[in-house]
């Protein structure tokens, strides 16, 4: 049931709290434990009714304004007692909604931003509760200041307790929720006055100011650690998660900025690492932290960003308590404030995607994550769990973009999979696509969708690669974006560019293994097989069993020459079909004698005699022993059919490795022809 009245609204927080997690856990866990138990008696003494508890804060109402700050008098003279306590508590008063388990309103946005400014000991109210309670003989104000609160179109007068034992903060030592500074200080007018002379110096060739490299303050890259989950319930990680990957997908629009992947960051998830040796293992300057108080009608966030080097220094930290049909907003607003804290330069098109304003359906949205977990899981069950929840999505909410670009996920992981043909894959995922699109013309998503499409299924290089490089545009923190565009431009040939990407995307995403895969790949084509092998192998540290791991590790072993290595992990591969076909002593047996070329030989005769009977022949793989072998026209022949039969991954017998094998071959050029591959 949802009802309106007037109250007076009370938010309380431990100041320093996250700090003093990662200092000594069981004493932050025993301040909140005692926080919460004086929070509670006083509350209930004072008539007020506990709303919710978030993390280290609580969100309390009261119909008098006057109790309401009885309680926080009360509750401020207990915490200074042994061990004292270091609480902040902020006050307002207005109309606010009530449902079930959540309180909303603009008086509860106000409220939270007053007790932004406070400092610890200190009760802060506004000047609406001020008028309520300055007839109280019993309470004592000082005026602090007017403030100009972040999204609060006027001033806002605010008061602090000061009755005995209550600290009153000085206006220097108030921070918080603040909206920027406009007006032009003796301070600004300064700043201006040097640039000028930063200027004049360099236009005058430097003679006037010295130089100093490290006095930048620009943080040009970052991570974001996995939120941490403090609303008490374990059934909502799934959106806590979400929540993580959706920031760093906005975060991943600043282009001055290099933002580590959701996968490598939940890499550190309860790692127990430092945050400087965190940052010095992904060479990043800067990581932010945010803990997830609340999560109902309404959501709760507390952002802390932190300057790793040169020594570590705690810059922001902010608290957000916003509607949660206003969560893609809150992304902007985040995203903003933290490249203004940065300093990390927005483009104007930046700009103008960050201004983009929109509420979404909360039950949509909802939805829309539960389908984003599933899709990550990448399995028969999970892919359709997954599609169906995108597209309750689009029926709650028809008019955002994200839910029908899940879906064209869903159908193109199902193709790859082989759980739906292409003929009927691909017109889905083009119109999903198109939805996408028309509701979104900035999805990043969406672009990088239409390329892989374009590339593997359609083989149009041309739409692939300027659908690649528009993903990246939007998004040039998507490290999948930016490894499969280095996969196109290894099938063009083009190795340098290919390089470059991809070594771009391990970078932001270091811990993932298939991506390492991808890029053990590249440099495996490009020749740098040691380098390739390195790769691999750390993917392979991350993840022993990944399979598509493993084929890269092989093809780099073999090609520099450690073949011994390299049959023991074609056996790993191979192992369970070898068994079943009885045939593992056989290649043991030939490898250990006759080498490595020699068990090439005879896999191609097992493949062709009992494997390709059963349907267990895999044509391009075969292509490629017949390759090693110098039979170029059976691979040839092999290309051919599976030319004929579309195979997605026909478009690598372009690259450089195969190329210069069969250039002069005229049945390889005239394949290449038809594929609209680069011929020279």
């Amino acid at each position: 049931m949802v009802k309106r009245r007037l109250a007076a609204i009370m938010f309380t927080d431990i100041e320093g709290y996250t700090a003093l997690m990662q200092k000594s856990e069981e004493q932050a866990l025993y301040f909140r434990k005692t926080h919460r138990e004086i929070f509670k008696m006083n509350t209930e003494k004072f008539h007020g009714e506990i709303i919710q508890y978030y993390g280290d804060g609580t969100l309390s109402i009261f119909e008098s304004a006057v109790d309401a700050v009885h309680c926080g008098i009360a509750m401020q003279r207990a915490f200074q007692e042994d061990p004292c306590i270091p609480v902040r508590i902020g006050i307002h008063s207005g109309d606010i909604v009530i449902s079930d388990e959540d309180i909303i309103g603009d008086c509860v946005n106000v409220a939270s931003r007053v007790e932004s400014l406070a400092v610890s000991g200190s009760v802060l109210i506004s000047d609406k509760v001020f008028d309520e309670i300055k007839n109280s003989s019993t309470i004592k104000t000082t005026y602090l200041d007017a403030f100009k609160l972040k999204n609060v179109k006027r001033p806002l007068g605010i008061y602090a307790i000061s009755n005995e034992g209550l600290v009153v903060p000085a206006k220097n030592e108030i921070s918080g929720k603040l909206e920027k500074e406009k007006k032009i200080s003796w301070l600004g007018i300064a700043g201006i006055i040097i640039g000028l002379l930063i200027l004049i110096a360099t236009l005058w060739g430097d003679q006037f100011l010295p130089k100093d490299e490290n006095t930048s303050n620009t943080l040009q890259s970052m991570l974001v650690l996995p939120f941490e989950n403090y609303t008490g319930r374990d059934d909502l990680d799934y959106f806590v998660n979400g929540m993580h990957s959706s920031l760093i997908g906005d975060l991943g629009r600043i282009s001055a900025m290099r933002v580590i992947s959701p996968t490598t960051s939940r890499a550190y998830a309860d790692s127990g690492k430092s945050l400087p040796e965190i940052a010095e293992e992904l060479n990043v300057s800067a990581i932010l932290e945010v803990a997830v108080h609340c999560l109902g009608d309404s959501i709760c966030v507390q952002p802390k960003l932190t300057r790793v080097y040169p020594e570590e220094q705690q810059i922001w930290v902010q608290d957000y308590y916003e509607d949660k049909s206003e969560i893609l907003n809150l992304y902007h607003s985040l995203t903003k404030e933290i490249s203004e804290r940065t300093n990390a330069s927005l483009t104007p098109e930046e700009e103008i995607l960050l201004a983009e304003s929109r509420t979404v359906d909360t039950t949509a949205y909802d939805l829309y994550l539960k389908g984003q977990f599933n899709l990550d899981q990448i399995n028969k069950s999970s892919l359709q769990k997954a599609f169906q929840y995108f597209k309750l999505a689009t029926e709650i909410d028809p008019d955002w973009a994200p839910p029908y670009a899940g879906m064209a996920s869903v159908i193109q992981y199902q193709m790859q999979m082989g759980f739906v043909s292409p003929s009927i894959a691909i017109p889905k995922i083009n119109e999903y696509l198109n939805i996408t699109l028309k509701l979104d013309s900035n999805s990043s998503l969406a672009y990088h969708k239409i390329a892989v499409t374009a590339v593997w299924s359609e083989w149009d290089w041309g739409k692939g690669e300027a659908a690649f490089l528009k993903a990246i545009e939007l998004n040039p923190n998507n490290s999948y974006s930016r490894m499969f565009y280095a996969h196109l431009l290894t099938i063009l040939r083009r190795t340098d560019e290919a390089l470059k990407q991809a070594a771009i995307a391990k970078e932001l995403d270091p811990l993932r293994p298939f991506n390492l895969g991808l890029y053990a790949k590249v440099l495996n084509e490009a020749g740098r097989c040691e380098d390739a092998m390195t790769q691999a192998e750390k993917a392979l540290s991350i993840e022993p069993d990944h399979y598509f791991v493993k084929f890269h590790l092989l093809a780099a072993l073999e090609c520099v020459g450690d073949y011994d290595k390299a049959f023991e992990v074609w056996k790993e591969i191979n192992f369970a079909r070898w068994e079943e076909y009885e045939v593992t002593e056989t290649f043991e047996e030939v490898f250990q004698k006759q080498g490595w070329l020699a068990v090439i030989k005879e896999a191609i005769r097992i493949n062709e005699e009992v494997w390709a009977k059963d349907g267990h022949m895999d044509e391009l793989s075969q292509a490629g022993r017949y390759l090693r072998l110098k039979k170029y026209d059976e691979a040839v022949a092999l290309f051919e059919k599976e030319y004929e039969s579309h195979n997605p991954n026909l478009p690598y017998i372009s690259q450089r490795r195969t190329y210069d094998q069969l250039k002069h071959h005229p049945g390889y050029l005239k394949l290449l022809k038809k594929m609209n591959l680069p011929v020279e």
